[in-house]
């Protein structure tokens, strides 16, 4: 990713680069270290390459974006053409829990689902994440994972969308979320019983829009702010992903300026030098 000469950051470059896509624009990064990584916690495990990730299953979709390097393409999945596209009919419809709770927010969906063998996952604006079955749309499992109110903001959900991935010391599919209220979660696929908490932020302001990417024992999650009141640096938080502590984390400005990455710099980035730049410049400390 390249700077671009004589071309101020933009309300939308700050988006795309410090934002939602934090955690695809510095996933590079965790490559160097994967020697690092193969001893994470002290655990065995194998080295879990992209290839690792993703699915057997053609309709398996087990990550934001499909897979930690976001194609947003399936290659394997077939089903749906052009020439049949137009005959698609609705299966089945699942709207979630009510709230129940003062202040909750209304059901619905913000994040997009995450489908692994035979299972989807999601969560809910109310709060509540879900496993699915994919043929019926039955409830399996559920668990409570919050929402987050602020003076400032509209009261929100789970946004972030959940990735699914193979957990290096157990050998059990694991499903890691970012929730509201600061905290990253591992769960076990079958019962989304917690095996982990983690914190992600506890700035004010600060609220989960970035979805994990899992990539050689490690997870990154972006830093962000909830609606800029306040403004929260922008940046990247790297864990430990069999036992959970955040190993690394990095902001994405130069010093002196505070960003973030749903609003616009404190003070003016300087001409020549996009957001992407900033972002990428900068490796994980």
């Amino acid at each position: 990713m390249r700077a671009q000469a004589q071309r101020p950051a933009s309300r939308l470059a700050t988006t795309l680069a410090l934002g939602l896509m934090s955690a695809m624009i510095l996933v590079a990064m965790s490559q160097e270290s994967s020697a690092d990584a193969r001893a994470i916690g002290g655990h065995k495990r194998a080295v879990l390459t992209a290839d690792a990730h993703r699915q057997s299953g053609p309709r398996d979709w087990p990550a934001y974006l499909y897979s930690n390097q976001h194609p947003s393409f399936a290659a394997a999945d077939t089903g749906i053409k052009v020439g049949n596209v137009g005959h698609l009919v609705r299966k089945w419809h699942f709207r979630g829990d009510p709230a129940t709770q003062a202040g909750q927010p209304d059901p619905g969906f913000l994040a997009s689902p995450t489908v692994s063998a035979g299972a989807i996952y999601i969560g809910s604006n109310t709060g509540w994440f879900y496993k699915l079955n994919e043929s019926t749309g039955a409830v399996r499992a559920k668990r409570f994972l919050g929402f987050q109110t602020d003076p400032h903001c509209s009261t929100k959900g789970i946004i972030a969308t959940a990735t699914v991935a193979t957990d290096p010391n157990d050998g059990q599919q694991t499903v890691y979320v970012a929730a509201p209220g600061g905290f990253l979660y591992a769960l076990s696929a079958s019962d989304l019983s917690v095996k982990w908490r983690s914190v992600i932020s506890t700035s004010a302001g600060f609220f989960d829009w970035s979805s994990p990417t899992v990539i050689n024992g490690r997870i990154f999650v972006g830093v962000s702010s909830n609606c800029d009141a306040p403004l929260v640096p922008g940046g990247l938080v790297s864990f430990n992903q069999v036992t959970g502590p955040g190993l690394r984390r990095s902001t994405s400005c130069r010093q002196g300026l505070v960003a973030a990455p749903s609003g616009r710099p404190r003070r003016p980035v300087r001409p020549g030098i996009s957001m992407s730049l900033l972002a990428t410049q900068h490796r994980m400390a």
